[in-house]
């Protein structure tokens, strides 16, 4: 959150015979959920001066009366500022492509409710296993919707025939924290590109 400084100065009518001149103490405190992190004091020293009058030349100013004033103490709070996003830009999404199924098939494993392997690249056509060797059955979910869900006890055998990024969720009884995340990468086999 961003906490914004700002002061309304007075009119030269209402500053008649005041001055904002001494020495301010402004000290910038940074602070995390509530937690202070950092923080910073800088003296800021004012000369004494008339408020401008855009009205006059430079000529016909006068010469600045001097008031002497108390020195105020501003004490400002202000919360980090945020990191610039960065602009993205667009990749073009290939296109997606469907083959025939290989016969060939990869298998990975489920072990401790985690996937065997975070990322697996395969060919389209080819089918993958998902071999689960805990006791319960497990639900693969596809983040993005392009295959239904998948429930697995012992095997579970899907035939990956478009290309594309499959994202795959874990999820388990008695679940208690972040789903495990399992990428299936499907690429065109070079081979049937050529043909």
């Amino acid at each position: 959150m961003i906490k914004l400084l700002s002061h309304v100065f007075s009119t030269p009518r209402e500053m008649k015979n005041r001055s904002l001149a001494g020495i301010y103490d402004i000290t910038v405190i940074l602070s995390v959920n509530g937690q202070k992190v950092d923080a910073k004091s800088i003296k800021l020293k004012l000369g004494s001066g008339n408020p401008r009058d855009t009205s006059k030349t430079l000529e016909s100013a006068s010469t600045p009366e001097v008031t002497a004033a108390p020195t105020p103490i501003v004490t400002v709070t202000a919360a980090p500022t945020p990191t610039p996003t960065p602009t993205l830009t667009p990749v073009p999404t290939p296109e997606e492509v469907t083959v025939e199924p290989t016969g060939k098939i990869i298998v990975t494993r489920i072990m401790g409710s985690k996937f065997g392997e975070s990322s697996i690249t395969i060919n389209a056509g080819d089918t993958l296993q998902w071999y689960n060797l805990d006791d319960d059955t497990m639900t693969l979910f596809e983040m993005d919707g392009k295959i239904p869900n998948q429930s697995v006890y012992s095997r579970k055998n899907y035939n990956f025939t478009t290309t594309g990024t499959y994202r795959f969720q874990l999820i388990y009884p008695k679940m208690r924290v972040e789903p495990p995340v399992q990428v299936i990468t499907v690429k065109l086999n070079q081979v049937e590109k050529i043909n």
